[in-house]
């Protein structure tokens, strides 16, 4: 009988254990919601097109001209052709004046180097230059003058005379260091003629020539002056 009870006994607890977990099994889990955040809709940045820059036209180097400019001046190649003209802008006011006159030896000619310099000094005078003598220096040179050559030989029928006009001044060259005190002149304006005389008219004719050269660089002079 004690036997039974203890069976019973053992017997109830394992059903009432048995409920317990079987309930406890077959309870549903709730699980909360994770809430996800929309997701952000980005918007590429658009980068301004690049910018191109235009490169600088270099102009081919010509490989010919047509036509030279052979005179001293100032110089550019145009349409095919290597152009240029005088230019007496900016020169100074003084102007030294230098005369030489080439002959023969055996030839006597009734030209004055003092009385051709005084028709050039008379022409230069009338355009405010100061003319002075070139042996007379300006700033320590005889620069700027103006050297009057004139070269005459005589032919079968009477003198050839060669006359030029020609402007001294100091330049740079660039291919060349020179020491202190050591200048380069060259000829930067220059007009010239060539005629034939008959000996008795030499000195009339030689001082008209004379004339027309200086006076083509008071032209030009007064040219530049007024702009």
């Amino acid at each position: 009988m004690q036997l039974l009870l203890i069976f019973f006994s053992v017997l109830f607890c394992l059903t009432v254990e048995g409920a317990t977990t079987s309930s406890s099994s077959t309870t549903p889990t709730t699980t909360s919601p994770t809430l996800v955040p929309p997701k952000a809709e980005i918007t590429p940045t658009k980068q301004p097109p690049k910018q191109q820059v235009a490169k600088p036209e270099v102009a081919p180097v010509p490989q010919s001209a047509s036509v030279i400019f052979s005179a001293p001046g100032i110089a550019t190649f145009q349409d095919g052709q290597w152009v240029g003209s005088e230019d007496l802008l900016n020169i100074p006011k003084e102007i030294g004046i230098y005369v030489e006159i080439n002959k023969p030896t055996t030839l006597s000619l009734p030209l004055s180097e003092r009385a051709i310099q005084s028709e050039a000094e008379t022409l230069l005078s009338g355009v405010r230059l100061k003319p002075r003598s070139a042996y007379s220096l300006y700033k320590g040179t005889p620069l700027p003058f103006l050297h009057i050559l004139i070269m005459v030989t005589q032919v079968e029928r009477g003198l050839a005379v060669y006359c030029a006009a020609r402007l001294f001044e100091e330049v740079k060259v660039d291919r060349v260091q020179l020491k202190p005190g050591i200048i380069w002149q060259a000829i930067t304006w220059e007009k010239q003629e060539l005629v034939l005389l008959p000996l008795e008219l030499v000195q009339k004719e030689v001082q008209q020539v004379v004339h027309r050269l200086v006076q083509s660089f008071v032209d030009r002079y007064s040219k530049e002056e007024k702009g």
